[in-house]
């Protein structure tokens, strides 16, 4: 927000219809100034709430006017079929082309990133 952030207390962030605050829904209460972060609790119904708006709050008023988010996309994306055949012939060493399944919807995909692993699960990046 512009302007003297002395006088601020709490960002409030809702669930909203459109980006000026129709049929809002409170998303988190409270959030001191200078956290900067609000959770959206897991599993809430989209309904016709596209848009998560912000609002500034004093110790007398709340803001007029929200910040908006742009529209929210609830689109999962993974890629499937990956593939690698190491090319490299030295021992410890690997190279090649990593080959992928992109996922069908990729509307909201703008990169792919890679990572090697020491097994299948996730938290065994490397």
């Amino acid at each position: 927000p512009s302007g003297d952030l002395d006088l601020l207390t709490y960002y409030v962030a809702y669930l909203a219809s459109d980006q000026v605050g129709a049929d809002r829904l409170l998303a988190d209460n409270d959030t001191f100034i200078g956290t900067n972060v609000a959770q959206v609790d897991v599993d809430t119904p989209l309904i016709t709430h596209k848009f998560v708006i912000v609002y500034t709050r004093s110790s007398h008023c709340e803001q007029s006017t929200p910040q908006a988010s742009p529209e929210i996309s609830d689109a999962a994306s993974s890629s499937s079929n990956v593939r690698f055949t190491d090319k490299d012939l030295d021992e410890q060493d690997i190279g090649g082309f990593v080959r992928w399944t992109p996922p069908g919807e990729t509307s909201q995909v703008t990169h792919y990133l890679l990572y090697i692993a020491d097994s299948s699960g996730p938290s065994q990046r490397i």
